[in-house]
């Protein structure tokens, strides 16, 4: 983050605020520059908001030492030391919140360095949940999914994003890119008195990508828009014209595969 760009977020913060330019890769950035700061100005901390971040995604083969030094230094690294160092400025019914990522918990390519990371800071939140408690310190996670961001689309050129944009929210089930909003409120509410009984927990923001399985979707048919029933019957649904014969798997089949029955197979022609 280059000074420019900090004093411009310091500017929207408002009176009161600060702004520290530091690197969370280094220890030495952590405690001297921004925990003596922030306790020669503000005395404590009410909450940690863990979220800065590198990311480059790579195949397996092509990750170098460098680049894996430089994701596990900002996105593990930096958030454990963060919050280690800022500890003695927490005082009783604080809040840490990790921003994580949805990807800690798909095996999605190239992202074997980032979301490796991502699923290390959900646990480390836990581990801190079961350590920190009893001093009143909660530590939880928040997990978003892909969002529209200006980093990640202003170097293309604007027909190539806004064709990765719209892939992105057709990949999703609720079909729409995720903004900042949701984020800034479930990090909100994460930061206050509200979620005090909230400990140790990952909130999902993701539009049901974790939740809802792709197999399952397409079950729900793309093609034919009919609906099968745990029973092997079906139903078309309202508003839909079918285009073509269709083959379908009826949930009866995957509970056979996965207990060991004979597949039974469905198939629906309109």
């Amino acid at each position: 983050m280059n000074e420019k760009t900090l004093q411009a977020a310091k500017g929207t913060l408002g009176a009161g605020s600060l702004a520290i330019r530091a690197d969370v890769s280094k220890l030495a950035d952590l405690r001297c520059d921004v925990c003596r700061t922030i306790k020669r100005e503000f005395g404590h901390l009410d909450g940690i908001f863990a979220n800065a971040g590198y990311s480059e995604f790579l195949p397996f083969e092509d990750v170098t030492e460098q680049s894996f030094d430089m994701v596990i230094g900002s996105n593990f690294k930096g958030a454990y030391f963060t919050i280690q160092k800022a500890l003695p400025l927490l005082r009783k019914g604080s809040s840490v919140v990790i921003n994580a990522s949805v990807g800690a918990r798909k095996g999605w390519p190239t992202t074997s360095t980032v979301s490796t990371c991502k699923a290390a800071v959900v646990h480390l939140a836990r581990i801190l949940s079961a350590e920190l408690v009893d001093r009143g310190i909660r530590v939880n996670t928040l997990s978003p999914g892909r969002r529209t961001r200006r980093c990640s689309l202003a170097s293309q050129a604007k027909s190539r994003a806004t064709r990765s944009r719209a892939s992105l929210a057709t990949s999703n089930p609720s079909k729409r890119m995720a903004g900042s909003v949701g984020n800034r409120e479930a990090g909100g509410y994460l930061a206050s008195d509200d979620s005090a009984y909230v400990v140790g927990a990952d909130f999902l923001i993701d539009g049901g990508v974790a939740a809802i399985s792709p197999w399952a979707l397409e079950l729900c048919c793309r093609e034919s828009r009919l609906f099968l029933r745990r029973d092997g019957s079906h139903r078309q649904a309202r508003n839909c014209r079918p285009r073509r014969p269709c083959r379908l798997r009826s949930w009866i089949e995957f509970e056979n595969r996965r207990s060991g029955k004979p597949e039974t197979a469905v198939e629906v022609r309109t």
